[in-house]
């Protein structure tokens, strides 16, 4: 009853489902393959996002030296445009996209989809690597609603 009511739903698709059912090498093929792209696109983005990490580290590290009363906000605005920069010349080829569904080319707008640099993952990675900025918080900044 289930097949009747997808069948019918798939009206003259049903000749794909057909050809799917009588020849599963191809659709086992084309999954595979989707799986391989999906599993290297994700281990490219873990690599990326360690490499954000060291990256963020070693500049935190420059930037807290040569100015220890840095804000999150400052640091931001001068980390941001130079790890789009160099993020260019990593030569990553795909990740996954937003979803996880299909992969899409490793670009500067791309990457901030899956990894944005906001300042409350800057603030947790450089708290947990003991590097602290003038006025960091991590306190939400939600005040209670008036009454």
């Amino acid at each position: 009853m289930i097949m009747a009511m997808i069948r019918s739903s798939l009206g003259p698709l049903v000749a794909i489902m057909d050809y799917f059912a009588a020849h599963p090498e191809i659709l086992t093929a084309i999954l595979t393959t989707w799986m391989i792209f999906y599993a290297t696109g994700h281990y490219q983005m873990k690599a990326i996002e360690r490499r954000t990490i060291r990256f963020v580290l070693e500049r935190g590290q420059i930037l807290v030296a040569a100015n220890p009363q840095i804000t999150l906000a400052d640091f931001r605005e001068r980390i941001l445009p130079i790890w789009l920069e160099e993020m260019k010349e990593w030569h990553y080829w795909f990740i996954p996209h937003k979803f996880d569904f299909y992969p899409v080319r490793v670009t500067p707008k791309s990457v901030q989809a899956k990894l944005p640099l906001s300042p409350e993952w800057l603030a947790r990675v450089l708290k947990i690597n003991g590097i602290t900025l003038a006025g960091e918080t991590l306190e939400p900044t939600l005040k209670p609603p008036k009454k």
